[in-house]
């Protein structure tokens, strides 16, 4: 009779740890640091809102707005951050290119000129100067065709470092925002010059979880590779 007890409280306590193990893996996805990248986007995305509604005192016309699609863009931007952290979400591919296509949206819509915004001067070379950049971005954005979109890192991930991935870590991010510059030029558009900045930074937070998740997953693998193409957005510097 005492051994079966022993055996019954034995499975138990097996059973405990094997569920404390689970959830502490678990809690592991969701780290200190991507709390507080995701903290930070939110309150991004507040301060936007605020901005939003003391600048433009036509503020009731939502779609003439620029500040209006940024807030639309990093809003789209601010979810893609969290796919990351959650499993749930990551694994919904349709919701993730339904992400990147409202991201994608507002930045494209915030430079056109029905927006109301200050316009600058190139005597004409605005078009061939934001041409030229944007074809520079989309030859980066290539190699989106050969993933998901802003998916939550698969077990099995092949790490890819020829191409362009031998020039930056990130060359898609980087292709992003080239051709939001370009863009950007190309309509004259201040706001959407002066926006960019933002932009790299709200990429620089989300490579940052993508990058710490990816390092849990490939080891020394992702390490070398880091060690070896130092520049995660801007080629040769890493930052």
């Amino acid at each position: 009779m005492m051994s079966e007890i022993h055996k019954i409280t034995a499975h138990l306590k097996k059973s405990n740890g094997l569920v404390e193990g689970i959830a502490s893996r678990r809690m592991i996805s969701i780290t200190p640091r991507c709390r507080a990248i995701v903290a930070i986007l939110i309150l991004s995305t507040v301060i936007t809102v605020i901005f939003t509604f003391l600048i433009l005192p036509n503020i009731h016309i939502f779609f003439i707005n620029p500040f209006f699609w940024a807030l639309v863009s990093m809003f789209a931007l601010m979810g893609c951050s969290v796919t990351l952290c959650t499993k749930q979400l990551g694994r919904h591919p349709r919701f993730n290119m339904f992400l990147v296509a409202v991201f994608t949206l507002g930045r494209f819509v915030l430079v056109l000129p029905f927006c109301s915004q200050p316009r600058f001067g190139l005597f004409g070379w605005h078009f061939v100067a934001g041409g030229l950049i944007c074809i520079f971005g989309l030859a980066f954005l290539f190699p989106l065709v050969q993933i998901t979109p802003w998916p939550s890192p698969e077990k099995k991930i092949d790490l890819k470092t020829t191409g362009f991935y031998g020039i930056v870590r990130n060359p898609i991010y980087l292709g992003e925002i080239l051709w939001s510059l370009g863009w950007a030029i190309i309509f004259r558009s201040v706001i959407g010059v002066v926006l960019i900045p933002f932009w790299w930074s709200g990429f620089l937070f989300h490579i940052i979880l993508e990058e710490e998740e990816l390092e849990r997953k490939l080891g020394k693998v992702y390490s070398e590779y880091k060690s070896q193409v130092r520049g995660r957005i801007i080629p040769g510097i890493p930052i």
